[in-house]
């Protein structure tokens, strides 16, 4: 299924996770006036804040780590993002705008409903979510190939196989920048956190199970394409390359030993080594975007595309602001 743009006849693949509504409101019921939604990024280092349809965010702000990490209740979610987001969008017009939220995937419920709550409260009619590991194919233009995203606490994997997210490949590994004691320079951890195939948690083997996972029709073109992305990619800008050639000397030679060191290790599924055996993994960059933009630029264009659309050719799992609905 694809998505037209009437304006210049390009045809675009939409995303898997966005491809149900949740009901038809007429532009004019919706909005006075159509302005080009807003992009807002929540990432583990920066916020990015921007218009669709440009080609990086306007604004990018540090994330306040300190204060987010007492959020715990919905309550005080929306005590700290109500301020916080209107310190940000009082720079943008964000009154009778869509806002598209760019998250981590499977974010804390308590920061979504509160996200949501806040949009809504500072003059935002509509909301949707979107997992930041499924825009980037969209600025890239490739139709198969797998998303590494690398954050300060996580490492994401997912591919991607014509225009569709196969959501049962998503791999999460808790090996982001700060395992390795955040450092620029190669080293042992770095090793050992993210290209050691005896460590179940390391990034090397959650590329090796998201390939795994892949439908047989599309693994060697996956395999083929791994782009990595993230905030870490431009601090240790090697880490794709050093992976890439690590996994491409395991599944050229013998499948490796998985030793087992703990118990709690037992309960992780074994990766199926010599089912990859004959794959050859190529790393590919984000080029021409810096990998800590890709995804924020992915959902611009996304944006960008649909804006102008009337909301019966639109096919978005809005969230619309209770007084927008139809009465």
């Amino acid at each position: 299924l694809t998505m037209v743009l009437p304006s210049s006849g390009r045809k675009t693949s939409r995303l898997s996770s966005l491809t149900s509504s949740t009901g038809r409101y007429s532009r004019a019921t919706l909005f006075a006036v159509e302005r080009p939604p807003i992009i807002i990024e929540w990432g583990d280092w920066l916020i990015r804040v921007g218009y669709a349809d440009k080609s990086h965010p306007q604004m990018m702000v540090p994330l306040p780590r300190e204060e987010i990490e007492e959020c715990k209740t919905l309550d005080d979610w929306y005590r700290y993002l109500r301020n916080f987001l209107q310190t940000i969008l009082h720079q943008f017009v964000s009154k009778d705008r869509r806002v598209v939220v760019l998250h981590a995937p499977f974010p804390p419920q308590n920061w979504e409903k509160a996200m949501k709550l806040s949009l809504w409260n500072l003059g935002v009619t509509a909301v949707v979510f979107v997992d930041c590991c499924k825009t980037p194919p969209l600025a890239l233009e490739w139709k198969r190939g797998m998303i590494i995203s690398v954050g300060r606490k996580e490492a994401y994997c997912l591919a991607h196989a014509d225009g569709q997210a196969i959501s049962n490949t998503l791999q999460i590994a808790t090996c982001g920048f700060e395992a390795v004691e955040d450092s620029t320079e190669w080293t042992e951890t770095m090793d050992q956190q993210w290209l050691n195939e005896n460590n179940p948690d390391s990034l090397l083997q959650a590329v090796a199970k998201c390939l795994q996972e892949c439908p047989l029709d599309v693994k060697k073109d996956v395999a083929n394409n791994l782009v990595f992305c993230g905030d870490t990619l431009l601090l240790v800008p090697q880490l794709g390359q050093r992976l890439v050639q690590r996994l491409n000397l395991i599944l050229g030679g013998e499948a490796p030993d998985i030793q087992s060191t703990s118990g709690s290790e037992l309960t992780i599924v074994p990766t199926q080594w010599k089912s990859l055996n004959k794959l050859s993994i190529v790393a590919r960059t984000t080029g021409p975007y810096r990998p800590d933009l890709v995804s924020w630029i992915g959902a611009s264009l996304w944006a960008g595309a649909w804006y102008k659309h009337d909301d019966d050719d639109q096919f978005v799992r809005w969230n619309v602001a209770p007084d927008q609905h139809k009465s």
